[in-house]
């Protein structure tokens, strides 16, 4: 409940009071009315005339009597006590009519058959009045207009006055008595607003009921007179106060347009507490000792709130119990929110804002992580400081709110994230335990290169649009190593600077290496492999000389052909790789080597050694021979 709604039902509680005692006037019309006097004391003197010593009949000074034709009183003249009077009789002698003026105030009687007087009519200086009297004499009636009003007074068999009727200055006035002459009921129109009263056997007023300004309303009030409760209906809305010892309103509940609300107030009126529920909504609010709401508590779509008002009503805290979880917030003196501390499904936020309520910084645990959000003076994030699964991380944004780096210290290193406007990665930064590493990605977040500094040496590695590699560089123990892939990452080919010298490798679409060229320290080497990656023949030019090598389809070696210190040479292998067959041309003649399966020699033809012939030439020559070895190596036979 606001503080405009307290006013306003303090003043609607206000006008009904100021209407409700109105009745008072009620009650000062009935005691006006029943307090009409009867002409008793000149009545009295009237009488005292009317039976008079007439006897005699001569004309006298002070009084004159006139008889009829049988000598019977009519018509008396006379002065008792200085008040002229004339006086009517009837035939038996019984006065019917009498007229006096006592002190300057003229008296008017009628008297029945029997001479009981039934009617006087008196003026007086400032009254004039008529009574009507019953057959014993007793007055029943009394009617009298003063400088208050016309009034007019019946009363019952035993002279208790019981209705009076007047109209004073504020308007007509009806009350009605008991048997005892106390006033018990009372109807009157107070400046257009007529009014009901009704009284104790005391003639207090307890209850009355009045439309004022076009509005009905209901008073009660204790023994003593005092307004303790009033029921009305103001500006088209019920309103039922309740009143203490006093007569001050201590309680009000009223239904504006559907929507009841109750106030208490204080021992000076002062509105202290209200409670109404609006379209669907209950709120309560509390007040100072000067009316300012305080505090209120609502429920509103379904969530409770508590508000905490300052002494210019301004709302400075308030607690709502959301769905999704409760939410308190702080304001300043101009009613901007300046801190905020919400608990929602995904964990407790707080919020702090500037002297604009532009929110600058936040504080929340989302999933059980913890989040620092800081923003700008438009409210746009900025820097985030969170711990993700474990992990601190630092956002930074730009003035859109989008994230354009972002420091993440996970487990094994940091790593850092750089992104575009769209906030799409474009470079990234790990420093693992092992292997610091620098990501590139293009437009799409699309990883396109990476450098990762391993253990045993830095590597680099290049993707396609589809971050299918395609190039990798790396040194591995010191040995750089150029890596070449397919659109099915398949390496295809391979480029390693050894110690011994470059290394080129050549693989198919299955991965399979088929190729290899290497540059050694005394000279090159060429490799082919076939589909299965099986060596299948290797030339080689090294300082002894070249060399041809075939295998077979395991990659055993199988045959060779090569040029050792400018002598050809010619090897055969059996399916174990074993030397079966050695053919080479010596400087001094060709030689034939038979092994067997254990690559033992067995058999040796050919020019072993150079001979001087006996003639005395001077050119060597060297004579073929033949030698046999056994299986341990021994020869058994020679020739020559």
């Amino acid at each position: 409940m606001s503080g405009s709604d307290s006013n306003s039902t303090g003043e609607r509680f206000a006008r009904l009071q100021r209407k409700i005692t109105l009745w008072e006037r009620v009650k000062m019309a009935a005691r006006v009315l029943v307090g009409v006097p009867i002409a008793g004391d000149t009545t009295r003197r009237m009488r005292e005339a009317g039976v008079a010593d007439l006897s005699a009949k001569d004309l006298v000074v002070s009084s004159l009597t006139i008889v009829d034709e049988q000598g019977n009183r009519r018509i008396q003249l006379d002065t008792i006590e200085n008040a002229p009077s004339v006086f009517l009789y009837d035939a038996t002698g019984k006065p019917r009519a009498g007229l006096v003026v006592d002190e300057g105030k003229p008296l008017f009687h009628l008297y029945d058959e029997k001479g009981t007087l039934r009617a006087a009519l008196a003026v007086n200086k400032d009254r004039t009045n008529l009574s009507l009297y019953d057959e014993t004499g007793k007055p029943r009636a009394a009617l009298a207009v003063d400088e208050k009003g016309p009034g007019l007074s019946l009363y019952d068999e035993t002279g208790k006055p019981r209705v009076a009727l007047a109209v004073v200055e504020d308007g007509p006035g009806l009350t009605l008595g008991d048997e005892k002459g106390t006033a018990r009921a009372g109807l009157a129109v107070v400046e257009g607003a007529p009014a009901l009263t009704l009284h104790d056997e005391k003639g207090t007023a307890r209850a009355g009921l009045a439309v004022v300004e076009g509005a009905p309303a209901l008073t009660l009030c204790d023994e003593t007179g005092t307004t303790r409760a009033g029921l009305g209906v103001i500006e088209g809305a019920p309103l039922l106060t309740l009143c203490d010892e006093t007569g001050t309103t201590r309680a009000g509940l009223r239904v504006i347009e559907g929507a009841p609300a109750l106030a208490l107030f204080d021992e000076t009126g002062t509105t202290r507490a209200g409670l109404a529920v609006g379209e669907g909504t209950p709120a309560l609010r509390l007040c100072d000792e000067e009316g300012r709401t305080r505090a209120g508590l609502a429920v509103a779509d379904g969530k409770p709130a508590l508000t905490l008002y300052d002494e210019n009503g301004t709302g400075r805290a308030d607690l709502t119990a959301f769905r999704d979880g409760p939410g308190l917030r702080f304001h300043d003196e101009t009613g901007r929110q300046r801190a905020g501390l919400a608990v929602v499904e995904d964990g407790p936020r707080l919020t702090l804002c500037d002297e604009k309520g532009t929110m600058r910084a936040g504080l929340g645990v989302i999933e059980g992580a913890p989040a620092l959000t800081l923003c700008d003076e438009a409210g746009t994030t900025r820097a985030g400081l969170g711990v993700i699964e474990g992990a601190p991380a630092l956002t930074l944004c730009d003035e859109t709110g989008t994230t354009r780096a972002d420091l993440t210290a996970f487990k094994d290193g940091p790593a850092l994230v750089l992104r575009d406007e769209k906030e799409t990665p474009r470079a990234g930064l790990a420093l693992p335990k092992d292997r610091p590493a620098l990501m590139l990605y293009d437009e799409n977040g699309t990883t396109r290169a990476g450098l990762t500094a391993f253990k045993d040496g830095p590597s680099l590695v290049l993707s396609d649009e589809k971050e299918t590699p395609r190039a990798s560089l790396a040194v591995i123990e010191g040995t750089p190593t150029l890596v070449l892939y397919d659109r099915k990452a398949t390496t295809r080919a391979g480029l390693t600077l050894a110690e011994e010298g470059p290394v080129l490798r050549f693989y198919d679409e299955e991965g399979t290496r088929r190729a290899v060229l290497a540059t050694l320290k005394d000279g090159a080497a060429f490799l082919l492999f076939d589909e299965n990656g099986a060596n299948s023949a290797g030339l080689s030019a090294v300082k002894v000389g070249p060399a041809l090598m075939l295998c077979d389809g395991k990659g055993t070696t199988r045959a060779g052909l090569g040029v050792i210190e400018g002598a050809p040479a010619l090897t055969l292998y059996d399916e174990k790789g074993t030397l079966r067959a050695d053919l080479a041309a010596l400087k001094h003649g060709a030689v034939l080597a038979l092994s067997d399966e254990n690559g033992k020699w067995r058999a040796l033809f050919g020019s072993m050694q150079p001979e001087r012939p006996r003639t005395g030439a001077s050119e060597e020559t060297a004579p073929p021979s033949l030698t046999l070895f056994d299986k341990t190596g021994t020869v058994i036979w020679r020739a020559p």
